[in-house]
C-alpha cells in the first residue's frame, strides 16, 4: 500500500514553509485553530497527486501574493504503485527508506508552480538530483482523492473519477487503459439514433431534391454527434433510485464518496483525504465513519473541529497545526488522558484549566455575562474552559505547555502544594488562602446574590426554614456549602455565577472575587499573560 511518509510545503497560500512527518501514521488527523492551515495541507497533497493535466492556481495562491517565490510541494511516497518503479518509468529514481536493510522503497514527487502559473510535476532522483516529468496518467496510479466541498465529480464517469475507477476495477480493466466511459457513450449514441425506417424516408426525400440540384446521393441518418456526447460524457453518473446522486443531501453524498473510495481500495488500499469530516453528518454517523476509516488499510488524512471525531481516535493519530509554525506537532501517548476527558482542549489557543466542575460552571456563566454585556465571548478569543480535576491539573498544564497552548488555572486555595507547583508553570487565578470557590463566593458576594441561594438551601432542607441571613453568617455558609457539596457540579457552579453576575454592579471592586473576575477577563482578552 502506498503511504505518504513526509510532505514539504513552501510558499503556498498561508504556508511559508512547513515540514510534515507522517512516517509512522496511517490515521493522520489535523487539528488546530481556524485559519491555521489544515485545509491547505490537504489541498497541497491533493494538488501534488492531481490526476488533471493542470490545476487552478493564481497569484492569490502564492504566500503573501509573492509570485517571485515559487510554490513548492514535495512528498515522499513509500511503496509506490509497481507500474511506476519499472526501469522504463521511475525505477532508477526510487530509493530505500532504510538504505542499510533495503526496506521501504520510495519515490519523491515534486510539484512546482512559478510566476507563469504553469504547474510542473516531477520525480526527484535522490542520487543525481535530476528531475523527471511525471504525467497525470501516471499520477492517477496513486489513486489519491480528496473529499471536500467539490467532491460531486466523483459520482460521474469522468476520466479518473472514483466511479469510473470502481467500474473499471469490477469489470477487470485497468483505469488508465479503460474505455468504459467512451463505450457507454457509444451505446448511448446508438439508442439516441432515430429508427432506420424514418432515416430511409428522410434519405429518399433529400436525395431526390439534391439530385435535382445536381448533387450527389448519400445515406443520411438522424443521431447526436459523438463530439457532443463526449463533451457531455461527464453527465453519465450515479443515481440512487432514479434520482441523480448530486441532488441528494450533502451528508449522504459525503458518505457515498467515502464508500466509493473504500470499495475501490478493497483491491488497492491507498490514501484518502477528507476536509472537515464531520460536515453534514449526525454525530453518531461521524463516530461510525471515523471508526471504520481508522480500522481500514488505507492511509487517512482528515481535518476536523469536532470533539465527536477526536473521541474515536488515539492521541498518536493527532497532528496539531499552529499558524506560521514550520512543522506539525505529532501528539504522543502522554496526551491520551487529556484527549479522553477534554477533547475541546485541542481546538483553542488558550485554555482556562478549572480545578473542578464548580469552577467550570462558574466560567460558563462568565462567558454568558460577557456576551450579554457586548464584550464578546470566551470562544471568540480562542479560549475555552476545561476541567482539570484536582491533582491532575498539574499534568494537564505540563501537557499544554509542551505543545504551546497558553493556560490559566482557576482554582481554590486549599491545596498549597499544588498551587506552589503550578505557579512555576502557568498563570493562576485563585481564591484567598485556604478558601474554596464556595467560601470565596459567600465571603464576597453582595447580599442580593446570597439571599436567593439561602432560600434554595432552605427548600432543600439544607438550612432551617426559619433561618434569616445575617452578615456575620458568611463564613458559616461558605463552610457549610463546601462540606455538604452544595455546588460540586457544573450546574452548581453555573448557579453561583448566575446569581453573582445578575448583581455584578453591587460587587465591591476591591474584594478577591471581583479581582478574580477582572484577572480572568483581562487574560481572556489578551490584556495579561
Amino acid at each position: 500500500m502506498s503511504r505518504l511518509i513526509s510532505l514539504h510545503i513552501q510558499n503556498f497560500r498561508g504556508i511559508r514553509d512547513l515540514q510534515c512527518d507522517f512516517s509512522d501514521s496511517n490515521m493522520c488527523c489535523l487539528i488546530g485553530h481556524c485559519n491555521s492551515g489544515k485545509s491547505t495541507v490537504l489541498l497541497a497533497i491533493s494538488h501534488l497527486f492531481s490526476t488533471n493535466w493542470t490545476i487552478p492556481v493564481n497569484d492569490e495562491d502564492f504566500y503573501k501574493l509573492n509570485v517571485s517565490s515559487p510554490i513548492h510541494i514535495s512528498g515522499i511516497v513509500e511503496d509506490p504503485p509497481k507500474e511506476l518503479i519499472t526501469v522504463d518509468k521511475f525505477g532508477l529514481d526510487s530509493f530505500w527508506r532504510d538504505e542499510n536493510n533495503q526496506q521501504g522503497l520510495c519515490l519523491e514527487l515534486v510539484l512546482t508552480v512559478e510566476s507563469d502559473l504553469n504547474p510542473r510535476w516531477e520525480i526527484l532522483n535522490h542520487n543525481t538530483d535530476e528531475y523527471h516529468s511525471i504525467s497525470n496518467k501516471e499520477r492517477a496510479l496513486f489513486n489519491i482523492r480528496m473529499i471536500d466541498d467539490y467532491f460531486d465529480t466523483q459520482f460521474n464517469m469522468s476520466k479518473y473519477s472514483l466511479l469510473k475507477a470502481l467500474v473499471a476495477n469490477i469489470d477487470g480493466k485497468d483505469l488508465i487503459e479503460s474505455n468504459i466511459g467512451i463505450d457507454l457513450i457509444r451505446n448511448l449514441k446508438e439508442q439516441l439514433s432515430i429508427g432506420s425506417e424514418i432515416s430511409q424516408k428522410v434519405t429518399a426525400k433529400l436525395n431526390d431534391q439534391i439530385a435535382s440540384l445536381g448533387g450527389e446521393r448519400h445515406l443520411y441518418s438522424l443521431s447526436v454527434p459523438m463530439a457532443e456526447l463526449l463533451l457531455r460524457g461527464n453527465q453519465i453518473g450515479l443515481h440512487a433510485e432514479d434520482i441523480p446522486v448530486k441532488l441528494m443531501g450533502k451528508g449522504f453524498r459525503r458518505q457515498l464518496s467515502l464508500g466509493l473510495q473504500l470499495a475501490l481500495n478493497d483491491s488497492a488500499p491507498s490514501i484518502i483525504l477528507i476536509d472537515e469530516i464531520e460536515q453534514g453528518l449526525e454525530p453518531y454517523k461521524v463516530k461510525t465513519i471515523v471508526r471504520t476509516l481508522k480500522d481500514s488499510e488505507c492511509q487517512i488524512f482528515v481535518t476536523t473541529h469536532s470533539a465527536n471525531v477526536l473521541c474515536e481516535l488515539d492521541a498518536t493519530d493527532l497532528f496539531l497545526q499552529k499558524k506560521d509554525a514550520d512543522s506539525l506537532i505529532h501528539l504522543t501517548t502522554s496526551y491520551q488522558s487529556l484527549l479522553r476527558t477534554n477533547q475541546d482542549a485541542f481546538f483553542f489557543d488558550k485554555l482556562i484549566v478549572c480545578e473542578g466542575e464548580t469552577e467550570y460552571g462558574f466560567i460558563l456563566e462568565l462567558d454568558r455575562h460577557l456576551w450579554k454585556t457586548n464584550k464578546g465571548t470566551i470562544s471568540s478569543c480562542s479560549v475555552s474552559p476545561i476541567i482539570g480535576k484536582g491533582d491532575n491539573t498539574v499534568k494537564i498544564v505540563d501537557s499544554l505547555n509542551s505543545i504551546g497552548i497558553s493556560s490559566i488555572c482557576f482554582m481554590d486555595s486549599d491545596k498549597p502544594l499544588i498551587i506552589r507547583d503550578l505557579e512555576k508553570k502557568t498563570n493562576i487565578c485563585r481564591c484567598e488562602d485556604g478558601l474554596s470557590i464556595e467560601q470565596q463566593f459567600f465571603k464576597d458576594a453582595p447580599i442580593s446574590s446570597i439571599v436567593p441561594l439561602v432560600q434554595e438551601a432552605q427548600s432543600r432542607n439544607q438550612l432551617a426554614s426559619d433561618y434569616v441571613f445575617q452578615e456575620h453568617d458568611r463564613s458559616m455558609l461558605g463552610k457549610k456549602a463546601k462540606e455538604e457539596k452544595w455546588y460540586k457540579s457544573v450546574g452548581g457552579g453555573r448557579r453561583l455565577g448566575h446569581v453573582l453576575f445578575n448583581c455584578i454592579d453591587e460587587l465591591e471592586t476591591t474584594c478577591c472575587l471581583a479581582q478574580q473576575i477582572q484577572q480572568m477577563s483581562s487574560w481572556i482578552n489578551g490584556e495579561a499573560k
